[in-house]
């Protein structure tokens, strides 16, 4: 999706409401966060999770983001589920 598209779903997002894959991630690790940590590197972990007063929460690490050339419908369920997508609609390469 072109950088005008992307903004237009953000933007729109209510008339999507629930249930629309936007993109890809690769899950990583989990971890607990410490509450003992330095000032400086719990200011940073707050900064990427984009969550205030992170002591003793739990974080995924997400890589790799990647938008879907187009939205698609898709239920999901409370724990871990499986869509099945087109490949036609995975960006590969620079589109990523």
């Amino acid at each position: 999706m072109s950088t005008p598209q992307i903004q237009a779903l953000l933007w729109n997002g209510d008339k999507f409401s629930h249930g629309v894959i936007t993109g890809l991630v690769d899950i990583g690790d989990t971890l607990l966060c410490p509450e003992n940590i330095g000032h400086d590197e719990m200011k940073e972990l707050e900064n990427q999770s984009l969550l205030p007063a992170l002591g003793q929460k739990y974080l995924t690490v997400l890589t790799k983001p990647c938008w879907m050339l187009q939205p698609i419908p898709g239920w999901a369920g409370k724990d871990i589920f499986q869509v099945d997508i087109p490949e036609n609609l995975i960006a590969f390469g620079e589109a990523c």
